[in-house]
């Protein structure tokens, strides 16, 4: 009975020490490499007035298009395995002259703004997922209409202009654009459909679609941001032209559901790259730790 006793002493002795090896394993971030899927894209968010049309629910409760994107892509970068990366970018107003890039480390971008207001604004060129989490969720967060820096529209100019920044990156960056198409009452006039210069397909991507088929009211704001009534025009998603920018440019279109729904485009496999890369392994240690921790206490 005493032997049983001392060895059962020992077996939690050394599940203790095994745990307190591994704890401190773990606060040093170690990591492993391995080959692996990984995903590299460029979101970027129409924060254009439109997508204040409230025609999704979440929780129970009326949201925005956009409140509703930024939703969907924050879950889906959740899901991203380690190794992959994510960059953030705004569409607004209309395609003048061009933002002037210059690139940093990581991918990020620095930008000086041009004396005519560009069609996109990169935030950041893709950092990787895990180790930079915080900050890109946080981003996503922040991300408000009330950044838009013209109420003007022109989306194939917006996509076009996306899909020149994730190719001046590098051969392996997707494109994720979220917009519900051209407005109703097109800014200008006309679609402002135009052929796109490029080849086609040689930036791969999601052209996310938004909102309802119905055509939505869109909420109007004063200069505080409270609101004030609805805008006179209507607006609702405009597959059709989605579907012409789809086969001009070979971007896959679909239409934003469910967070769960958009999570699962984002990890299609025509997206992946097959890498080495650096996997962090502290919660796996951490785990090991907490099983050997149990063991000692039950046993």
């Amino acid at each position: 009975m005493r032997s049983i006793l001392a060895r059962l002493r020992d077996f939690r002795v050394w599940c203790l020490a095994g745990a307190a090896v591994l704890s401190a394993a773990a606060l040093t971030a170690p990591t492993v490499r391995m080959n692996r899927s990984v995903y590299h894209y460029f979101i970027v968010f129409d924060i254009t007035q439109s997508q204040n049309a409230e025609d999704y629910v979440l929780d129970g409760k009326p949201v925005s298009r956009l409140a509703f994107a930024k939703h969907a892509a924050r879950a889906a970068i959740r899901d991203l395995p380690c190794g992959s990366s994510v960059g953030i970018g705004l569409f607004s107003a209309y395609d003048s002259s061009d933002m002037a890039m210059m690139m940093g480390d990581e991918g990020g971008w620095s930008a000086r703004m041009p004396r005519e207001p560009s069609v996109l604004a990169p935030l950041f060129g893709p950092i990787e997922v895990c180790r930079n989490f915080f900050v890109i969720d946080r981003t996503i967060e922040a991300v408000d209409w009330r950044m838009a820096w013209d109420d003007s529209s022109d989306i194939t100019g917006g996509l076009y202009a996306t899909i020149n920044k994730a190719k001046a990156l590098n051969g392996r960056t997707k494109v994720v654009f979220f917009t519900e198409g051209e407005p109703y009452v097109a800014y200008g006039g006309g679609d402002n459909f135009r052929p796109f210069p490029g080849a086609k397909r040689e930036v791969k991507g999601l052209l996310v679609g938004v909102g309802g088929l119905v055509p939505a009211q869109i909420p109007k704001f004063d200069d505080l941001g409270n609101r004030k009534g609805f805008l006179a025009t209507r607006s609702r998603l405009d597959e059709s032209f989605l579907r012409r920018l789809e086969a001009e440019t070979g971007l896959r279109y679909v239409r934003l559901l469910s967070a769960a729904q958009f999570s699962a485009d984002l990890r299609a496999a025509e997206f992946a790259e097959r890498e080495e890369v650096d996997v962090d392994i502290r919660l796996p240690l951490g785990a090991l730790a907490l099983i050997l921790v149990l063991l000692a206490v039950l046993l």
